[in-house]
């Protein structure tokens, strides 16, 4: 490789994950560095949890228009909360803790923080578990309240049903922004910044190496549809949808792919391409539907024709 942009340490750095970040600041002792890690993980960590909570707005809305309100009450079944609920621990202890996160996380941040003043690590460590737990909860609840309506979409109208949902996801403002944001920083931060959200904001594992002509992220075990599919979250009377249209755009050469996974291509591929003119990154996921990881390619010097045209997206003229 003539010129890296990144070192090795650097790239091993990017990928520690909440729980390391908080660990090891804890194990440092330093208030202000505890201070500095806890305030950027509980940030991602709501950032991930209010991305879910938006999809899932934008997913009723989309309903709204296609269903009388009878219909659309019926789609709002009690036993979807309860199953949910269930299945992933969010019991009432943990969601005020959540819900204490989300009010007042600088209240949180400050209360760790004087343990570790007060020569109480092991205090702070034990109540940063307890939050990290139920943070996990949350996540988990909300990634499956979200997945159950699009399984419901996805059985109602099939894949052109969940393809318009998609776009319309694609298509809202505060996607939008986040992919012009991105792109418009250096390369190597833009790795960086995508790391932290799939290791710290969606609980994940990851490893990245860079080449000549690119980064590749590969996500271990994702947060999302990977923790989905480990769970079992697509098999028996409760499963959730997996998509059997061969779309290019919906099955990445998969033909398991969960309804929640659908989502890579339409936003990470087809909306990014509209809006800033290439996918943002190129995704591809491994094994049966992400059981065994996927991997996340930033191109240095442009993307490659094939992942515009998997899509049924035109290249930039010279590429």
């Amino acid at each position: 490789m003539t010129s890296r942009l990144t070192t090795d340490d650097e790239l091993i750095a990017y990928c520690a994950n909440g729980a390391e970040r908080v660990g090891t600041a804890l194990t440092q002792g330093d208030p202000d560095v505890l201070t500095e890690v806890l305030t950027a993980v509980l940030g991602s960590r709501s950032a991930m949890l209010g991305t879910y909570a938006t999809w899932t707005a934008h997913t009723v809305h989309f309903l709204a228009g296609r269903m009388n309100p009878e219909d659309l009450t019926a789609w709002m079944r009690f036993e979807r909360d309860v199953v949910v609920s269930e299945r992933n621990g969010l019991d009432r202890a943990r969601a005020e803790r959540v819900l204490a996160m989300l009010a007042d996380p600088e209240a949180l941040v400050a209360e760790l923080t004087e343990l570790v003043r007060a020569g109480r690590p092991d205090q702070a460590r034990s109540r940063w578990h307890e939050i990290d737990a139920a943070n996990l909860a949350a996540h988990q609840h909300r990634r499956d309240v979200l997945t159950s309506w699009w399984s419901d979409v996805y059985e109602a109208w099939g894949a052109s049903g969940l393809s318009e949902l998609m776009t319309a996801l694609g298509e809202a403002p505060g996607w939008r922004d986040f992919l012009v944001a991105s792109l418009s920083a250096p390369i190597e931060e833009q790795v960086r910044d995508f790391a932290y959200i799939l290791t710290v904001g969606n609980y994940g594992s990851a490893t990245i190496v860079e080449h000549e002509d690119r980064f590749e992220l590969r996500y271990n075990v994702c947060g999302s549809c990977g923790l989905q599919e480990l769970a079992g979250r697509f098999e028996g009377p409760d499963g959730y949808a997996r998509t059997t249209t061969e779309l290019p755009c919906f099955d990445s050469g998969d033909p398991a792919t969960t309804v929640y996974r659908t989502h890579q291509a339409m936003l990470h591929a087809v909306a990014a391409i509209d809006v800033v003119s290439q996918p943002y990154p190129v995704i591809n996921c491994d094994g049966p539907g992400g059981r065994q990881g996927c991997r996340f390619t930033f191109f240095k010097n442009g993307t490659p024709a094939e992942y515009f045209e998997r899509v049924g997206r035109t290249p930039p003229s010279g590429i």
